[in-house]
Order: structure tokens, then C-alpha cells, then sequence
């Protein structure tokens, strides 16, 4: 009889497919995010235009008294109490519903009893991981990861969480490299910096899914004219 190599504290690598919006796992029923924009769902409410309703929960606006915007969450929890809160790290639609779907995960996770199976870890947090527990021992060049770490990405991303970076977080850190005066180049070596990274995330069960998976690289021929 073969013993089961899987250790007892070991959850199963999670899985999620962007074609279809579906979280599988190997013994986790999987979860399906349906809907769109101002779709259906038990807690919508009249059409606004700045709230949408999506098949697992909401998201809408509330201006604040200086005129900005904040976005919150709208869905119900594990013991099916209505859950109205802040989108902590939010600024634009595409980053609201990145959070609630992250949201409602936590809420299925909590439903088949294996609560907190992605661990919530900053980017400064997971960065030194990532330096300790791969970059030194696999990469010659791990100094300069870590300088382009410390003096770059960790300012930009350290306070989120890793399943509150989008692929619109990167995109915006990726512009404002280039506003810095980098080259295309170099924005890319970082784009892969970062890659490694998530891939590393959702092989220790830190992350979901590889939001720079959807990232092009910037095409690097002008670059090369230059020279």
C-alpha cells in the first residue's frame, strides 16, 4: 500500500482559470464567479452607476467630503451575514473586484473547513522570503534583486497583500518606471522579477494566481536602436 506523500498540514496547490473565472483545487469544490456588470444577485439593489452587482456580491462608490472616491465591498460571509466594508486597497473598479472575488474565496475556504489556506502576506513580507528561501540560493545575481527590491518594487507594492495586486497595479508601477526615466528594458527585467515571484507565491500556497501572467513585455527593439 503506498503511503501518502502529501504532508498533513500541506493544502493542495490551488488552481484558477481566467478563461472560465473558476478557483479549482484538487479536493476543494470549485467556486464559480458569475455574472457582470449589473448583474443579477440577492443583494442588488436599483441600478446605479456607481454601483455593480455581480453574481457572488457588489461593488460600488461613495465620494468622501474632499471629493475623492472610495470604493467598497458588498457580499455575505461564511455564517451568512451581510458583509458591507472598505475596499482596503482599491482604486478603480477593475482593483474593487479583484478584492471582493479575494473576498469571497476567503468565505468558500472558511466553508470547507480549511480557513486561512493562502496566508495573507504583504509584498515587502513575501520579498524577504523570496530572498531568503529562493533568490541567494538559486541566483547568482540575487544582489540584484534584492537592490531592485528594495529601491523599487517593495516602495511601490510592500503595504498589499499578494492577493491584492492586480495586473492594473503592475501596469501602473510599469508607467511610472518609464515616467522615472528606466528603459523598456529594464521595466522588463523587473516584470520578471516579478513573475518569479507570484509563481513562487502559489507553489508555497501564498497566492491564487499570477497576476503578471497578464502582463505583456515591452518589445525592447527601439532600446537596441538606441545603442
Amino acid at each position: 500500500m503506498e503511503k501518502n506523500s502529501q504532508k498533513p498540514n500541506e493544502y493542495p496547490r490551488q488552481h484558477v482559470d481566467n478563461k472560465r473565472n473558476i478557483f479549482t483545487s484538487t479536493s476543494i469544490p470549485p467556486i464559480i464567479f458569475v455574472g457582470g456588470d449589473n448583474g443579477g444577485s440577492e443583494m442588488a439593489k436599483a441600478k446605479s452607476k456607481s454601483r455593480f452587482n455581480v453574481g457572488f456580491g457588489a461593488i460600488y462608490q461613495r465620494k468622501r467630503k474632499n471629493g475623492s472616491v472610495r470604493w467598497y465591498l458588498d457580499y455575505w460571509d461564511a455564517a451568512g451575514k451581510r458583509v458591507q466594508r472598505v475596499a482596503d486597497h482599491a482604486s478603480s473598479k477593475e482593483e474593487a473586484l479583484l478584492e471582493l472575488k479575494s473576498a469571497v474565496l476567503d468565505v468558500h475556504y472558511r466553508e470547507c473547513g480549511i480557513a486561512g489556506a493562502l496566508q495573507k502576506v504583504t509584498f515587502s513580507e513575501f520579498s524577504q522570503m523570496y530572498l531568503d528561501n529562493y533568490a541567494k540560493a538559486n541566483k547568482r545575481s540575487w544582489k540584484d534583486d534584492f537592490y531592485r527590491l528594495e529601491a523599487n518594487m517593495k516602495p511601490f507594492f510592500g503595504s498589499h497583500q499578494l492577493q491584492d495586486i492586480s495586473p492594473l497595479m503592475i501596469e501602473k508601477y510599469r508607467a511610472q518606471r518609464l515616467e522615472e526615466g528606466v528603459t523598456r528594458s529594464t521595466v522588463n527585467r523587473e516584470t520578471t522579477i516579478l513573475k518569479k515571484m507570484f509563481n513562487l507565491a502559489i507553489d508555497w500556497s501564498l497566492a491564487g494566481q499570477n497576476p503578471v501572467l497578464k502582463v505583456k513585455l515591452f518589445s525592447e527593439k527601439d532600446t537596441q536602436k538606441e545603442r
